[in-house]
């Protein structure tokens, strides 16, 4: 097995956003926040070559002027499982619970399980912007409706859209990585003949319209996505947007009021915030 650069930001909560800001600019695919009293400690995990050396210099970069401490070091290939294991748990969201294969779980009457292994793609159900989007896509991805999933990751909210009785579901990411663990997960799930993913942009590859589209990335590029007309969310269908923290929630309002859309509802957890919106008819 490879090793890896096992890489830890040690923040304070609102210098953390700063921190996941700089790592999803940088395309780094995935990262572990644990908590550690007024502090936030997260973790990834890069290749030991070029490319992850590129991604390290990108994160720096983006990191000066902000005020957290840096850490890092090599990780054995054989330890990566294990690594991930001691922190990732079940966790329940409505009336889905989210749990790697090695916790298992048995739901209540009216309950499901997404079992997800833990990887370099962002998306275990952990953090607040995933949980809060599952929310969401519980309340609005009806029986038989069309999702859509903009950088899917692990493929986690179209798995959560196909459990509540989604139809037609994409999830697309320009991340090789990504895209490689979200079709690992929709084996695992046995969800492969009901979920597409794709690999590229979303204006190059898609076609179609679909009734709800979530975006689960920072305020920037949601608010690029709804500038930008939303052509494949049909009209009066819904638009789930998070990665935004508290502090930005003005500016993702009027980017929404100065959009094709309506707000609906927003919701907040800790430092994130995720909202829905309706497009006008």
């Amino acid at each position: 097995m490879d090793d890896y650069t096992r890489v830890t930001i040690t923040a304070s909560l609102q210098d953390a956003c700063i921190a996941e800001a700089a790592l999803s600019v940088s395309r780094v695919s995935g990262w572990l926040e644990e908590s550690e009293g007024e502090k936030k400690v997260l973790t990834f995990y890069l290749p030991i070559d070029e490319s992850g050396e590129k991604k390290l210099e990108s994160v720096m970069e983006e990191l000066k002027g902000c005020p957290c401490s840096i850490d890092k070091g090599v990780l054995k290939g054989i330890d990566w499982e294990n690594d991930w294991k001691k922190n990732f748990k079940a966790k329940k969201i409505k009336d889905i619970i989210v749990t790697p294969p090695w916790d298992p779980v048995e739901p209540s009457e009216g309950e499901q399980v997404i079992v997800i292994e833990p990887g370099m793609a962002f998306g275990t159900g952990d953090h607040a912007t995933t949980s809060l989007c599952i929310e969401l896509t519980q309340k609005y991805a009806k029986n038989g409706s069309s999702y859509l999933d903009l950088g899917t990751g692990s493929a986690i909210l179209s798995m959560a859209a196909a459990l509540c009785g989604a139809g037609r579901i994409t999830g697309i990411d320009n991340d090789p990585v990504a895209v490689a663990e979200a079709k690992a997960n929709l084996v695992r799930m046995n969800l492969s003949d009901r979920i597409e993913i794709i690999e590229g942009d979303a204006e190059e590859e898609l076609s179609g319209q679909y009734d709800v589209v979530a975006a689960n990335l920072f305020l920037h590029q949601v608010s690029n996505i709804i500038s930008g007309g939303l052509p494949f969310l049909k009209d009066g269908g819904i638009f789930i947007g998070s990665g935004i923290t508290v502090d930005q929630r003005p500016a993702a309002e009027e980017a929404v009021k100065n959009s094709c859309l309506e707000m609906i509802e927003v919701r907040e957890e800790g430092l994130w915030i995720a909202f829905a919106a309706r497009k006008r008819q």
